[in-house]
């Protein structure tokens, strides 16, 4: 009798078959376990932000790092991401005292691990280098009191400090402070992910061609990670963090309570955001 020396055709399919259907099983799974330490880092990110916020706050008289402070002469120093006395407080501040980077930008440790921005060679044309974005609802432009005029991405008026104050934030544990983002601030109407980020996801270039800076950014198992004014970070669903009411238009109301540390700052109806 002639002597079986290998596998047969049929055997090779049943073993490839098994193979196949347990990567099946495993791969998604590697990917959400992937993706949940991701989240657990971009957190870690967020808790530093505030940590060092508390700290800035303690030395600068109940004040946070100002989202944007137009009182700072040199440009590339007027946000909170390339504020020099913030960014001592975070380790990033060069031997000078300076800001360890140019521009508006922040070092790679201090980026989410799922930013498809910090990997793209062209990142610069299209965004600022941060992950993070200022919650500036209070200032949005003609919708609030105390109004801020961005041109693009770039405030130029008026000519005074925006930030958020200790004493002034009614319910600090309700209200957003800093979320996932792809730009150094976030407003509320860029928070709509009906409108926005369900389609166009991360694409960064999509949104800054139409002129959304301050977009959310649902990253994270179509969640965002964020700060809040107390100093906790969580995670959280998009549906929790933008409102719809029973019409199916912007719960403006309910929104204001998360976006805005004292929602009667709101003077006229919130704009629709969309794509």
């Amino acid at each position: 009798m002639r002597k079986k020396n290998g596998f047969t055709l049929v055997e090779l399919l049943v073993v490839i078959s098994i193979i196949a259907m347990l990567l099946a099983i495993l791969i998604p799974s590697l990917n959400k376990a992937r993706g949940s330490a991701q989240r657990v880092v971009c957190l870690n990110q967020l808790k530093t932000i505030g940590m060092n916020n508390i700290l800035y706050a303690n030395d600068f008289n109940g004040r946070y790092v100002p989202a944007c402070d137009m009182t700072v002469v040199k440009d590339g120093e007027r946000s909170w991401n390339v504020n020099v006395a913030f960014l001592k407080y975070m380790g990033l501040a060069n031997s000078q005292g300076k800001a360890a980077v140019d521009g508006y930008q922040m070092q790679d440790k201090y980026m989410c691990p799922t930013d498809l921005q910090l990997r793209n060679p062209n990142v610069w044309k299209i965004t600022n280098k941060v992950s993070y974005g200022y919650n500036m609802s209070d200032w949005t432009w003609r919708e609030t009191k105390e109004q801020f005029l961005l041109a693009s991405n770039i405030p130029y008026a008026p000519p005074h400090w925006r930030g958020l104050v200790v004493n002034k934030i009614k319910k600090p544990s309700e209200k957003v402070f800093f979320c996932d983002s792809q730009d150094i601030w976030v407003l509320e109407n860029q928070a709509n992910y009906k409108t926005l980020w369900d389609k166009a996801g991360s694409d960064t270039k999509r949104y800054k061609d139409k002129n959304f800076w301050q977009v959310v950014y649902y990253r994270h198992f179509e969640g965002a990670n964020v700060l809040f004014c107390d100093g906790r970070a969580v995670k959280m669903k998009k549906e929790d963090m933008f409102f719809y009411d029973s019409t199916g238009s912007p719960d403006t109301p309910r929104n204001d309570k998360l976006w805005f540390t004292d929602p009667s700052n709101r003077t006229s109806p919130a704009t629709v955001s969309r794509l």
